[in-house]
């Protein structure tokens, strides 16, 4: 079917009559009207307490508020309601969408335009005051003109109702019966060319246009939802009648607990949609007629707790296994009931009590922190009692049902010590939240907290969120470490004259959070990054193919063009003692990581032993020497120096760590290594090395014939070697870098004088005595810092203390007697 056709059968349908309808003087102004309708009723009545005469207004203006009520309602349920008989495309159009192409459909007749595109299209429906529309395009922060403007110059040649009809069968696919204007941009947001070019412009991706679409979706959904005063939620709202006389007295019980139907209710009975599976199963669980206790075992921020809610939620609706309906959830206070018994025989009492009002009374009761009161042992644990001597006796009756909130530690370390206590228990282990769970989450908790700070979050800040916390905070479980992000960013962006949440708020917040430097690249940096080499070589002499590369890697990694999912960068720096090896991490920490205290050092000659495994990696109640500072310090540079005299099986760890960017702890946790640059140092072949050198072999062919030697001499395996980004071979240095090494030593010492108002001279002839007393090939310049230390540095401290130098003074160290002189 042609354009043509299809704006004949737009004008002869029943939804162009509605629009036409609504155009009329009766409609067109009807929402207005009866806004100030309202005002006036409201102000004529008030006034007429104190002017009866204002009482006959009073019944006018409510009259015309009525008359215009009805009017709209009118407007909204009939006129803008579809037809119930679909026959054609033109019948599954809403409101705004056929407004919006008939509007269209006139311009280019009027502009005597060929054909509508869809940019056309989407320039009228960008037109409507459609709530959803407006929510979508203001959360994303697009200015709808600016893109009105650019859709009206597009001259592109296509059919719109192959479009429409794409749009249809889509729309079909969910399930709906209308196409609505989110429906057309869902669709368009990848398939119009001027839509897709604005949104790249605006740095806003299309899965962010699609959430932003589901969300309005949503808070449509629940708008409608509370509009059904009459629907049984609605009603539970206001309070319930006698609720108390339906189930048990419990006294005692409610003297140490909260009842969950009261968080719920704070909740307005909001669905809660996390963990959706774990509920189902939590709830089949409690039905079963033996073993219908359960552990709920998470890390502390999994949203465990809201499945209890959820579960709350479901009964007090009569939602959940008709067996459970309507049975009352109930939050233990154990803490509450320990301050209150001083010993451990009165505990019993009133734990048996207790336990029997559960039984009676038709409760489901909960443990929160359950590992707290299991296998105490009073020595160890003071105000703290165990219960399980009595809960044990009463998790054997089908009637009692209880659920325990622990995590994994807890369940090891305190549940799983009480003889057979375990075996009472249905476990159900929870996951962290999936980052679509959480966005809806962080959804929710935005609208809160705009309300109680004054801010606005753009949706994009929200996307960015859970985006950089699974990036960059993955040691925290979701959904807790976004809430605590996006808590952090209202209070900060309310104290500031812009109130709009951005991502690069986000940005800026997860670096202050980790030193990790997130979100685009700022000036400072992008020079720092630029002149790497430059810099570092203000430290280093020499060993340009080591300082490269791993320049090259860093300016990688921070454009986010990586080949593999591990660290950084991992490299095996091999050479003999003092060619710089080290030297070149510690500047490096310095320069890029901010400093050397950013550096985690590990001598692996200490790891030669299996047992020191659990050294590197810690075990319950010990932390391990390089998993713990990488959980406190996830952008850092590690060193390991001497790597081949580590176990094999430590070093086997490492494949891991360098192919993949993470590695399981002692105690079963992921600890990732991905923002850490990771250099090993070895003096493996430092006699092939020289030997290279004396002869003067070509370097790339001597680098061949050293990895040989490590593989051959099973030093290295090829696995191990094949994972580094790098092999970096570090030549002898020569006397002419050892001159210039001890310039740069030298130097420290002139600034450190110049600081106290003394000019240093440093002669030609001092720094060919130091490489004269410190020179051996074997060692490098490991030895010129003691040499510079007893020559020069002892001698200028004892001369400051004796008062023989001070501000003002012009010195320098003669190079044979190593005495001060003043010039």
């Amino acid at each position: 079917m042609e354009s043509l056709e299809f704006y004949t059968e737009l004008k002869k349908s029943k939804v162009l009559e509605r629009i036409k309808a609504q155009r009329n003087l009766l409609f067109r102004f009807v929402k207005i009207e009866k806004k100030i309708f309202l005002v006036l009723t409201l102000i004529s009545f008030f006034l007429s307490f104190k002017f009866p005469k204002f009482l006959g207004f009073f019944f006018v203006f409510l009259s015309f508020f009525w008359f215009s009520f009805w009017r709209e309602l009118f407007l909204e349920t009939k006129l803008k309601s579809l037809p119930e008989k679909k026959e054609k495309l033109v019948d599954f159009l809403s409101f705004e969408v056929a407004r919006s192409l008939y509007s269209a459909f006139k311009f280019a007749k009027k502009k005597k335009i060929s054909q509508v595109n869809s940019s056309l299209f989407l320039h009228f429906l960008l037109k409507e005051i459609e709530p959803k529309l407006n929510f979508i395009f203001l959360r994303l922060l697009i200015n709808k003109n600016e893109l009105q403007e650019k859709l009206l110059k597009d001259e592109t040649k296509e059919e719109i109702l192959e479009i429409l009809t794409e749009i249809g069968e889509k729309v079909v696919e969910k399930g709906k019966t209308k196409i609505e204007g989110i429906d057309a941009i869902s669709f368009l947001v990848e398939k119009n060319k001027i839509l897709k070019d604005f949104l790249i412009e605006k740095n806003i991706k299309p899965e962010e246009v699609k959430e932003v679409i589901k969300w309005a979706e949503i808070l449509e959904e629940e708008f409608l939802e509370t509009k059904k005063w009459y629907k049984y939620e609605n009603l539970l709202r206001l309070g319930t009648i006698g609720r108390e006389w339906a189930t048990a007295f419990t006294p005692l019980l409610d003297k140490f607990s909260i009842d969950y139907l009261s968080l719920v209710k704070k909740e307005k009975f909001k669905k809660i949609f996390v963990h959706q599976e774990k509920l189902k199963e939590i709830e089949r669980i409690l039905t079963q007629p033996e073993k219908n206790d359960i552990l709920i075992v998470g890390e502390a921020g999994s949203a465990r707790r809201s499945i209890i809610l959820a579960l709350a939620r479901d009964l007090a609706l009569g939602k959940g296994p008709e067996e459970i309906n309507f049975k009352r959830v109930v939050l233990f206070n154990l803490e509450n009931l320990f301050s209150f018994c001083q010993t451990q025989e009165v505990l019993e009492v009133y734990l048996y009590q207790i336990f029997n009002e559960v039984i009676k009374g038709q409760v489901i009761l909960v443990i929160d922190d359950f590992h707290k009161f299991v296998g105490i042992k009073k020595e160890k644990e003071i105000g703290v009692m165990d219960i399980s001597p009595v809960l044990g006796y009463f998790l054997s009756s089908p009637q009692f049902k209880m659920i325990g909130i622990t995590t994994p530690t807890g369940l090891h370390r305190q549940i799983e010590t009480v003889p057979g206590f375990l075996e009472n228990f249905e476990i159900v282990e929870i996951p962290p939240v999936s980052k679509e769970e959480t966005l809806q989450i962080l959804e929710e908790r935005a609208l809160r907290l705009e309300q109680k700070y004054k801010v606005f979050f753009s949706f994009q800040s929200l996307f960015e969120t859970v985006e950089l916390c699974e990036k960059y905070l993955p040691q925290e479980p979701f959904p807790e470490k976004a809430i605590e992000i996006l808590d952090a960013l209202a209070v900060k962006v309310s104290k500031r004259a812009q109130k709009i949440v951005l991502p690069e708020d986000v940005a800026k917040l997860i670096t202050e959070r980790t030193k990790i430097p997130v979100g685009e690249i700022e000036k400072t940096e992008k020079e720092k990054l630029l002149k790497l080499e430059e810099l570092i070589h203000q430290r280093i002499i020499n060993q340009e193919m080591a300082v490269r590369e791993i320049s090259e890697a860093l300016r990688r990694a921070r454009a986010e063009i990586k080949t593999r999912k591990g660290p950084l960068g991992c490299f095996l720096f091999l050479g003999p003692t003092g060619v710089g090896k080290t030297e070149t991490a510690k500047a490096l920490a310095e320069i890029y990581f901010g400093s050397e205290k950013e550096m985690i050092r590990l001598d692996m000659s200490e790891f030669q032993n299996l047992e020191d495994i659990e050294r590197l990696i810690g075990k319950e109640g010990q932390e391990g020497l390089l998993t713990t500072p990488v959980k406190e310090k996830p952008f850092s540079l590690i060193l390991l120096d001497e790597f081949e005299k580590a176990h094999p099986n430590i070093l086997n760890l490492f494949l891991q760590v360098f192919d993949e960017g993470h590695l399981t702890d002692g105690t079963g946790k992921k600890v990732l290594f991905k923002n850490t640059l990771i250099i090993a140092t070895s003096n493996a072949g430092a006699e092939l090395i020289f030997k290279a050198v004396r002869e003067k072999k070509d370097w790339q062919k001597m680098r061949e014939e050293l990895i040989n030697y490590l593989v051959e001499n099973r030093i290295f395996k090829p696995e191990l070697l094949n994972r580094f980004d790098g092999i970096i071979l570090f030549s002898p240095l020569s006397k002419e870098n050892l001159m210039d090494i001890s310039a740069l030593l030298l130097k420290k010492i002139q600034k450190s004088l110049s600081e106290k108002g003394i000019e240093f001279l440093i002669s030609e002839k001092l720094k060919e005595k130091i490489v004269e007393l410190s020179y051996d090939p074997r060692f490098g310049a490991r030895e010129m810092q003691r040499v510079i230390d007893d020559k020069v540095g002892n001698v200028l401290a004892k001369a400051l203390l004796e008062d023989k130098i001070k501000r003002g003074d012009r010195v320098e160290i003669d190079p044979e007697t190593f005495e001060v002189k003043k010039l």
